[in-house]
């Protein structure tokens, strides 16, 4: 009886401690791939905007290469070990910390922004401060830091950039309409001067033929008649 009660304790201890395993996995795993998903649709609505951040790519797949490292994780505590046990695994944790340390130092090139460089210089102290009151590397926290550093820098240039299209095209919007409003008023004041000259054409065509008029009567002698024409051109 004594025996049975201590398997079942030990079976239940032994399935506590599996299932905090696998939390302590599948929690991280399950962040990672939904932090890549979420990357990967902002990365295709920047590139349907004409914002082109070829570097997003580095984060997207460090974070499906720690989603994957999680799940081999949580593979190895279940009896079916083998299934993510391939030879590349191993250099998963390296190049997981190298591609977010990649984007970073391309950041700092580019930008040369002395704040980054303070966030990448906390990034580490942290990731070494961390380390001494867990159970988890410095290289494990390390490129957890950065890369979390990598995407908030990520998205705000991603967001900058947006904001800055977005402000060129109001500003091309305006500079349309202003366009539009100044090519308005030039088309108004052609017509209105063609007009005018239609009107001036027409007056010189009937002062042509008062002017003939009066003529042809002067020539006659018929003063009288051309003094009354005269007159009513007057009134």
């Amino acid at each position: 009886m004594g025996n049975r009660l201590y398997d079942q304790s030990a079976e239940a201890t032994e399935g506590e401690s599996f299932m905090a395993g696998a939390n302590t996995e599948m929690i991280p795993a399950t962040s990672f791939a939904m932090t890549a998903l979420l990357l990967f649709g902002i990365w295709l609505f920047a590139l349907a905007q004409n914002i082109r951040a070829p570097r997003s790519l580095l984060l997207i797949f460090a974070a499906f290469l720690q989603a994957f490292r999680h799940l081999r994780q949580y593979d190895f505590l279940s009896p079916a070990s083998t299934a993510m046990d391939i030879a590349f695994a191993r250099y998963i944790p390296y190049i997981a910390f190298a591609l977010p340390v990649l984007y970073l130092c391309a950041a700092l090139w580019k930008s040369k922004s002395l704040p980054l460089f303070f966030a990448v210089v906390f990034a580490a102290v942290a990731a070494k401060l961390t380390t001494l009151a867990a159970v988890y590397s410095f290289w494990d926290y390390c490129s957890v830091y950065f890369f979390i550093l990598a995407v908030f820098c990520d998205l705000y240039k991603l967001l900058q950039s947006t904001l800055q299209v977005h402000t060129q095209l109001a500003l091309q919007t305006e500079q349309s309409n202003q366009l539009a409003k100044v090519l308005t008023m030039q088309k108004d004041f052609y017509e209105e001067k063609q007009l005018h000259e239609q009107e001036i054409r027409a007056l010189r065509h009937d002062m042509r033929g008062h002017l003939a008029t009066l003529s042809t009567l002067l020539d006659s002698d018929d003063s009288t008649s051309a003094k009354t024409y005269f007159n009513d051109i007057l009134k």
